[in-house]
């Protein structure tokens, strides 16, 4: 399946070698740890969002489509797609929002995109997000908890950091799994953003179910 091969090669996609980096001090990791926990966990709302369980929904019907949960967007601030582009972006390089939006958002225009915009009203007037019935999720029913006091920081520059950290998946009726993974962060003008999907997937052959 397309969508998965390019999230994969986007979850094995490391950073490369930043030669232009300059030749300020190492960022330390005291410095890095805060952020790197701020994007993660804004992380955790995307990748479900867009490529997970997706955005709760109500009940009421619009269409082909379904109204998002009003709490939801509320709690994340979240009532267009360009509201959840925005939050993308502030997570993630342009190189990984980039594959999101084209697999995700906009879907090469073959099939519906999995959310579109409620127009405002006067009861709403924020509008909100329309969540398409049919969308599909690559996981399920899955939780991931970074365990934010195993961060190590194994390389860092003025610019760039590469963190590791444990994530505990937990499917659905399947047992606890603790993985370890490694994250790049880089540093542009607008501020640090992660460079490699966060998502990390469950490894059913590797435990008993």
């Amino acid at each position: 399946m397309r969508k998965l091969a390019l999230i994969l090669a986007v979850c094995l996609c490391l950073l490369p070698t930043l030669a232009a980096c300059g030749g300020g001090e190492a960022v330390t990791a005291e410095e890095i740890f805060p952020i790197a926990r701020t994007l993660i966990e804004r992380s955790v709302i995307v990748n479900t969002a867009l490529i997970g369980d997706g955005v709760p929904t109500g009940s009421e019907a619009f269409g082909e489509y379904v109204y998002a949960d009003r709490a939801w967007e509320d709690a994340h601030n979240i009532h267009s797609v360009e509201d959840m582009l925005s939050l993308t972006a502030s997570v993630y390089t342009t190189q990984i929002y980039n594959i999101l939006y084209q697999d995700v958002i906009i879907k090469d225009g073959v099939l519906p995109p999995d959310y579109q915009n409620r127009a405002k009203t006067d009861t709403n007037p924020l509008g909100g997000l329309l969540v398409y019935r049919d969308r599909e999720g690559w996981y399920k029913n899955t939780t991931h908890e970074y365990l934010f006091d195993t961060m190590v920081l194994t390389a860092a520059g003025e610019n760039y950091a590469t963190v590791t950290i444990t994530v505990r998946i937990t499917p659905d009726g399947k047992t606890p799994q603790e993985r370890q993974i490694t994250l790049p962060f880089v540093r542009n003008q607008s501020g640090w953003l992660c460079d490699k999907l966060t998502y990390v997937a469950y490894d059913a052959s590797s435990v008993n179910q």
